[in-house]
């Protein structure tokens, strides 16, 4: 049998959230700026989270792929009803996809990093993220970790020649 998730048990929910995210929000710890954005942290937000929620949440993480190549995964966030026992209600989906040796992290960790990544997304899907970006600080660092070298244009003073680097 369905139960709805009512009305009480939903304005409770965001008055909940509402506070993570304040709480996030004003947080000095657990952030790094990139670029001028300020990014938080999933272990924060997944801190925060728990430590307002408690076990009304439930976090879990299906591996859709796993090949020598890359790891794809979907994170996905429940409340657990007071209500009913075995009753939960979806939240937040979150993916994310790794290749397997394209950090450092990934040569060994490629599954755990994956992991973090797709949990950031869910709890982006939340409303819990820094600034207004949904990657997390470990994406943006991982992609500027694999951009290519910009090419830059040298002038010599003595000759005016222009070289391409």
């Amino acid at each position: 049998m369905e139960h709805t998730y009512t009305v009480r048990h939903n304005f409770e929910y965001r008055e909940i959230l509402n506070e993570v995210m304040r709480e996030i929000a004003e947080s000095e710890h657990g952030k790094m700026d990139f670029k001028g954005n300020i990014y938080t942290m999933v272990p924060l937000r997944l801190k925060t989270l728990r430590k307002h929620f408690g076990t009304k949440i439930e976090l879990t993480t299906d591996i859709l792929e796993n090949t020598d190549e890359k790891v794809l995964m979907k994170a996905s966030i429940y409340l657990l009803s007071d209500t009913y026992p075995n009753e939960k209600y979806k939240l937040s989906d979150g993916y994310a996809e790794e290749k397997r040796g394209a950090t450092f992290i990934n040569q060994t960790s490629c599954i755990e990093n994956c992991q973090t990544s797709a949990w950031g997304r869910a709890l982006a899907g939340l409303g819990l993220m820094g600034d207004s970006s949904i990657a997390s600080a470990e994406e943006l660092a991982t992609a500027i970790i694999n951009q290519p070298p910009k090419k830059t244009k040298t002038i010599t003073k003595e000759k005016n020649d222009v070289f391409a680097n």
